[in-house]
């Protein structure tokens, strides 16, 4: 159970993050630019 809601969660992260990222520009915010290390995309 705590997997599920763990690996959704991730999931769920990784899809808005970037998405937000992608849609707003950069800015540093997110918890996802930590994981991901990449700075400078689109």
């Amino acid at each position: 159970m705590t997997t599920f809601i763990v690996l959704f969660s991730l999931m769920s992260l990784l899809g808005l993050g970037f998405g937000f990222m992608g849609y707003t520009g950069h800015r540093g915010m997110h918890p996802v630019d930590m994981m991901a290390g990449d700075e400078g995309e689109d």
